[in-house]
């Protein structure tokens, strides 16, 4: 193979390398009988990790249960927005979001959580109305938030329909070539240049 196609085959290869794979979002909400995790209430999508809606209150689909939440990424601000859709009591719920390709996640945090909740919503405080702080993990690729008040008292948190907001801050790495990847890149234009210099030179000749 000439150095010109090597030069080409490289740079497809890095391009390709580079290309945004769709991250898997999952929202689920339910209860937490025994301990475990019983889903009601839930959407699964594929998308991009990018700007955007990634979940809309259409996505649900609902099994005698109401009450979820839209999800908004915004990869300039980096921030999660999940706003409450549908008034409905829960114990339990999360939103996770695996096979991030497009960045590195390197930290997750809570902006505000209170607003997604409506303790007042079903007038009866002592089973309804706790307001779970956010569990946060994530690693490189994923993110998870998880509501849970699961023994706790109350034992159920309502989410509040009316469009209340939770806000969560990522930061993330990525996003542009890394100092090896540009190095390949100039050696590759620099080879293609090269390539090209030679032809030229023959043509002349």
């Amino acid at each position: 193979m000439s150095m010109f196609k090597l030069a080409a085959a490289a740079g497809a290869a890095l391009l390709f390398a580079g290309a945004a794979q769709a991250a898997t979002f999952n929202a689920q909400n339910g209860f937490g009988s025994g301990g475990g995790f019983s889903s009601c209430d839930g959407a699964t999508t594929t998308a991009a990790f990018a700007t955007g809606t990634a979940i809309a209150a259409g996505d649900y689909n609902p099994n005698d249960c109401v009450g979820n939440f839209s999800v908004d990424i915004d990869t300039v601000a980096q921030t999660i927005t999940l706003t409450g859709v549908e008034h409905g009591n829960y114990e339990e719920g999360f939103l996770e979001i695996t096979g991030i390709t497009e960045v590195v996640i390197t930290s997750l945090s809570t902006v505000s959580f209170m607003g997604l909740f409506d303790p007042d919503f079903y007038g009866s405080p002592s089973s309804y109305g706790a307001i779970p702080t956010p569990q946060l993990s994530f690693t490189g690729s994923s993110i998870r938030i998880l509501f849970s008040a699961f023994g706790g008292s109350p034992s159920q948190f309502t989410y509040d329909g009316d469009g209340g907001q939770a806000v969560f801050r990522y930061n993330a790495t990525g996003g542009v070539p890394e100092p090896t990847t540009w190095a390949l890149m100039i050696l590759g234009f620099g080879a293609a240049g090269s390539a090209l210099r030679s032809r030229r030179k023959l043509a002349a000749a």
